[in-house]
């Protein structure tokens, strides 16, 4: 999770005093609300630093829709939402406020497709009017809800962190054997790109001058003839469409031209590392 400069700034400041507990619960309704209720959701803009009497929330990495649940010391709840953006804080709490609260949770409801919560970062401290400094602590939890203990000198800042989904990983988990592709009837499950009787010269460094691509995949003997019958497996399980492999052709042809000309032993890692890859299981027919 990155630290928003306006959290950095906060923790660099004079301490104010405020009390904050984060928690995991969900709300509980006491009773049916009074008409009298007052309070006020979407006050003016906060600064998103805790100050006494005030409760505000701040977004980072996404706009969203906060839901913020009350108790009452009387009895009753009001429920209220408020749409903030990223890089805003709002405040949503004064001590003002009549009847006077007891607790808010605050949620974040209205997260935008392929965004995530990743954490929510509440900032605490002590008592108001005791001689005690304020320690402001950080509390990363993974629900959405923060629960305030509100009265009437207590302060509160919570920030709602959030970011884009990370993108699936990439494919991969299959390999097709160089037995497999250089057999005629499997031919036509080759790449389009790649034809059997293509000079591997055309494709690679010239390791086996005058010999087609099929031609190499069905040599026989150790290093640089088998890291070159695992190569051409390579590069079709990587160009092909119905193969998920972990290389791309780019991969597989600097692979095999970054150790050639060079040593046995250079082939023989080489092609230890492409036979893992193409001996996953082939997809193919």
């Amino acid at each position: 999770m990155v630290t928003s400069p306006r959290l950095g700034r906060l923790l660099a400041a004079t301490p104010v005093v405020f009390l904050l507990a984060a928690t995991a619960c969900s709300p509980e309704a006491t009773g049916p609300i009074a008409s009298t209720h007052s309070i006020v959701i979407g006050l003016p803009p906060g600064d998103g630093v805790p100050t006494r009497t005030e409760a505000e929330i701040c977004k980072d990495g996404s706009s969203a829709t906060i839901e913020i649940v009350t108790h009452f010391l009387v009895g009753g709840t009001q429920t209220d939402t408020a749409a903030i953006n990223a890089g805003e804080c709002l405040i949503v709490l004064t001590s003002s406020a009549v009847p006077k609260p007891d607790t808010l949770f605050i949620t974040e409801v209205g997260i935008p497709t392929g965004v995530q919560l990743d954490s929510v970062v509440t900032l605490q401290g002590v008592t108001p009017n005791t001689q005690t400094p304020m320690t402001i602590t950080r509390t990363v939890q993974a629900s959405g809800t923060s629960k305030i203990l509100a009265g009437l000198e207590w302060g509160a800042t919570v920030y709602f962190y959030n970011s884009l989904i990370p993108p699936p990983p990439p494919g991969g988990g299959e390999g097709c054997t160089p037995g497999y592709w250089k057999q005629s009837h499997h031919f036509d499950s080759w790449p389009a790109v790649y034809s059997p009787d293509q000079q591997f010269s055309s494709v690679f460094e010239d390791a086996f001058p005058g010999m087609t691509l099929v031609q190499v995949l069905s040599t026989g003997g150790g290093g640089l003839e088998a890291l070159g019958r695992h190569t051409v497996a390579a590069l079709l399980n990587a160009g092909s469409t119905g193969v998920s492999y972990d290389f791309t052709t780019a991969d597989v042809i600097n692979g095999f031209n970054g150790v050639f000309p060079g040593t046995k032993n250079a082939y023989n890692t080489q092609k230890d590392i492409f036979a893992d890859f193409n001996e996953q299981g082939c997809p193919l027919n």
